[in-house]
């Protein structure tokens, strides 16, 4: 026991003796008084007898009384203080909780690992339950709440979760443990059955939906969370077209009792002294989605809005670059998102995101446009809006258009030099999200650390990296970097000139590649994007209100209320201490500049949003990935038509389909671009192009032993096929994608096809069939003639199937599985095996290769080729 605790014990017991004793003469008082007065009484005669004994006895009653209870009650004075100290502690205690679960809802929303749409309960479950040493930190345990239903739980009611943790604290700051804080964080929902809830909510799910704020006008319930506004079963409800998701977090405190007696942690733990007290809290966070089809616009790169005949544009823009509008001609107008009086007018349903700058003319201008675009303010529901602001006087910066377009080139530059630099350390020194991207990557191409070959592990390591260092840096105006300029400056790949930024999980590009504006001040443009901010005396434009206050305000009173600006800020930006990003406290001061209406100093945050474009498009990356998996609602950003053209089918004249040997064919290859031998380009015909190029000769074509291209197929999937399964699709149906392209005449099919034919046609091109009857065992020879196949440069025609053939078929990526599918396709139409055609599910021509490149075209882009060189260049 403290010494300070003995002194208050014997304090108590001193004054308990004292009462006693006084209370002791007290009543020997009251005692001999009563009875003195009454022997009095008895004696006296007088009219006035006995009027002082009752006065007397209440006087003396009442201060007896009023004594005592003072007394005791500074008895329980002491014991007052120590449970309200106990209380404070305790509740102190339990608020960090709060704060670790806030951390871990943002961590969990940015992670990586969950679809770009919107998640479901079960997508974040899984995500929560498969990576929880991530989600737990140093000092916490993990723990299972469980709960014990009195009857037979039904089917889909959980009977704990693993989302809970315990870590320990010490209340009375003397160096020891003495108490536990438990937490844990609970979001699920019953499921949904025909629209509803199938069931009531169990201790171990949310405990109510979450809230609406504001009011609604008649006849607009319905935009409320009820069971109609379910979406799917996904957990989110669409609340005034937003979607919405309630999470709650609960936290207790705990005394120790009995603190470890043995092992490393004994002696830093300690029974819990004096009064035990017990505190729980509870907290409530709605997360909002913003659906992506919620905004009229949504671009990457900058967007020019600079019609000539008048334009009018209803509703929400996000564009991760600059938007840049006006007009020398007709008048550009942003109106809100609907009529005043519709149930979707919201301020938020028609804001203007925008991740670079605002300006008021065209790319390559000089000057803003003289028309100015036209923006709506927001004055509440059921109100008109202001219409009297433009952009050009608003705009952010005060360069030209041209300067404060971004200069993709540069950008990419940037990008590639950081990767280059990284790749050329240890893989260990990568940040935990690239590792965490490899390692996804490599799940879903069925492939490990060990069965990868080494090029693919190069290749996806340095995709990975691509993507966080994209979202880390931003963009350059040509302001900064001219056409044709250096982007890279004095870095270099080398340590001495390395442009990065420490390592692990603080590696970071240079901070001029990061900032657009020195961090100590959020203004100053030298060293930095060398764009010059449009302010005017302490005010910046475009004119805002401090966010607090424009929410209160339920009203856009400045063009930048509306138009929200991130100056450039890239997705994610180094504070000092951690990378943040676009949430509402993510913010950067502007040293010296107000708000327009508001107290403060005026900041800015990111908005450069993750877009699915930015995620890798390479095969079996995201885009691919993305196509073949299965939506879970429909609101899910996955599954699609996938379509697929294979390398096609090369063979010299003298070989066909069954032959048994092609090992005395050359294996380099007549460009599909040049005329072929056909009907109307026969063997041994001489082309008018520029002779030997890159070594090879492309003056004649060697028929009988070079291949040239003989069939092509395209192979299409879908997701709502039959029997579809995400790993292993199967295609719905094949396309011919030949077309002889000597001539206008030669691209159209044959007269013998159903689609797109003519006398002189010697394509097969658009035309559909049914799944083929063959696989890879019946082509083994052919296919490991195709996969060995090279262009006159050396490289590979079909580098996929080459990679695909090896593999045992469950461990072929989606991409290896369509280059088998299309080349086998493309090889049963070559020998007619395939069957007739069957457009029962596309019609013919759906799917048409087209033939933009005819003979001449050709020839005069040889012509061009540079003659040192002798490389070609080709889109196709």
């Amino acid at each position: 026991m403290s010494r300070k605790r003995q002194r208050v014990k014997a304090i108590q017991k001193t004054f308990r003796q004292i009462s006693k004793q006084f209370l002791f003469a007290i009543k020997k008082q009251i005692i001999w008084l009563v009875r003195n007065i009454s022997g009095t009484q008895r004696r006296r005669s007088s009219v006035n007898a006995g009027f002082i004994l009752p006065t007397v006895a209440m006087v003396i009653l009442v201060v007896v009384l009023l004594t005592t209870a003072i007394l005791f009650r500074s008895f329980e004075r002491s014991k007052n203080a120590s449970n309200v100290r106990v209380n404070e502690a305790a509740l102190n205690a339990a608020t960090p909780a709060i704060d670790r679960a806030r951390a871990k809802l943002d961590k969990l929303f940015d992670d990586r690992r969950l679809p770009r749409a919107t998640p479901s309960d079960k997508v974040l479950e899984s995500t929560l339950k498969n990576n929880l040493n991530e989600y737990t930190f140093g000092d916490e345990t993990q723990l299972k709440v469980h709960y014990a239903y009195t009857t037979a739980p039904v089917e889909g009611q959980p009977d704990d979760i693993p989302t809970a943790w315990m870590f320990p604290v010490d209340t009375n700051n003397n160096g020891k443990f003495d108490t536990y804080t438990l937490y844990g964080i609970y979001f699920k929902t019953p499921p949904i059955s025909s629209g509803t809830y199938s069931r009531a909510r169990n201790p171990l799910e949310a405990r109510t939906p979450p809230m609406t704020s504001g009011s609604v006008s008649t006849g607009c319930q319905d935009t409320l969370g009820t069971s109609a506004s379910l979406v799917g079963n996904t957990g989110w409800i669409n609340i005034a077209s937003k979607l919405k998701k309630s999470f709650f977090v609960y936290t207790a405190n705990v005394p120790i009792t009995n603190p470890p007696a043995t092992g490393s942690d004994a002696g830093k733990y300690e029974a819990f002294q004096g009064n035990k007290g017990f505190s729980g809290l509870e907290y409530q966070q709605d997360r909002v989605q913003l659906p992506l089809v919620n905004n009229a616009v949504v671009y990457d790169d900058d967007i020019e809005l600079t019609p000539g005949p008048a334009f009018n544009l209803n509703g929400r823009i996000l564009t991760n670059s600059n938007f840049l509008t006006g007009s020398n001609s007709q008048i550009v107008t942003l109106y809100q998102v609907s009529s005043k009086n519709s149930c979707f007018y919201d301020d938020d349903n028609a804001k203007i995101v925008v991740g670079g700058n605002l300006s008021g003319g065209a790319f390559t201008a000089d000057g803003d446009y003289n028309n100015t675009t036209g923006v709506h303010l927001f004055q509440g529901q059921g109100v008109d809006p202001n219409q009297s602001f433009g952009v050009k006087e608003n705009k952010s910066i005060t360069d030209t258009p041209k300067n404060i377009a971004y200069n993709s080139l540069a950008y990419v530059q940037r990008i590639n030099l950081l990767v280059q630099a990284q790749m050329a350390n240890a893989a260990s020194t990568d940040p935990q999200e690239v590792k965490d991207g490899i390692t996804q990557q490599l799940k879903v191409l069925n492939l490990t650390t060990s069965t990868a070959s080494t090029a693919q592990q190069t290749t996806i390591r340095n995709n990975q990296l691509g993507l966080y260092f994209k979202k880390r840096t931003r963009r350059v105006p040509y302001a900064e970097v001219g056409f044709g300029g250096n982007a890279t400056g004095t870095y270099a790949t080398d340590v001495a000139h390395t442009p990065l930024q420490e390592s692990g999980e603080s590696l970071r590009p240079p901070d001029t590649w990061v900032y657009p504006f020195d961090p100590s001040d959020g203004k100053t443009k030298t060293n930095y994007a060398n764009l010059t901010l449009n302010i005017s005396s302490s005010n910046l434009l475009p004119s805002a209100t401090e966010t607090t206050t424009q929410q209160k305000l339920g009203k856009e009173q400045y063009v930048g209320d509306r138009v929200l600006l991130g100056n450039n800020l890239p997705a994610l930006w180094w504070n000092g201490t951690t990378f943040i990003g676009s949430d509402s406290t993510d913010t950067q001061d502007i040293t010296g500049i107000n708000w327009d209406n508001g107290t403060g100093t005026r900041n800015r945050r990111s908005r450069v949003q993750q877009l699915a474009d930015l995620g890798t498009v390479d095969r079996d990356g995201d885009w691919e990935l993305a196509a073949a998996t299965v939506p879970s609602t429909p609101q899910d950003s996955v599954g699609g038509l996938r379509v697929v053209t294979g390398a096609g089918i090369y063979l010299p004249s003298n070989l066909i389909v069954s032959s048994p040997s092609f090992t005395a064919a050359s294996n380099r290859i007549w460009l599909d671009m040049m005329p072929v031998p056909s009907g109307t380009a026969t063997a041994g015909t001489s082309v008018d192009v520029r002779g030997i190029i890159g070594g090879f000769d492309y003056s004649t074509i060697q028929v009988s032993t070079q291949p040239y291209l003989r069939m092509r197929a395209t192979a299409m999937y879908h997701y709502q096929a039959s029997g579809y399964n995400a790993a292993t699709p199967a295609p719905i149906a094949y396309i011919s994608s030949y077309y002889d392209p000597t001539n206008s005449t030669t691209a159209k099919n044959l007269t013998t096809l159903p689609y797109n034919n003519t006398t002189g046609g010697n394509s097969h091109n658009g035309i559909v069939y049914a799944a083929p009857t063959k696989g890879v065992s019946d082509y083994s020879a052919l296919l490991n003639y195709q996969a060995s196949l090279r262009y006159p440069d050396g490289r590979l025609v079909n580098e996929v199937l080459k990679t695909a053939l090896p593999k045992a078929a469950t461990s072929r990526t989606l991409s290896e599985q369509s280059a088998i599918h299309a080349a086998i396709c493309a090889i049963q139409i070559l020998d007619g095996t395939i069957g007739t055609p069957d457009n029962s599910i596309i019609p013919h021509g759906a799917i048409y290769e087209t033939a933009f490149l005819d003979a001449r075209q050709i020839k005069a882009i040889h012509k061009d080729v540079d003659a040192t060189t002798g490389s070609i260049a080709i889109a196709r």
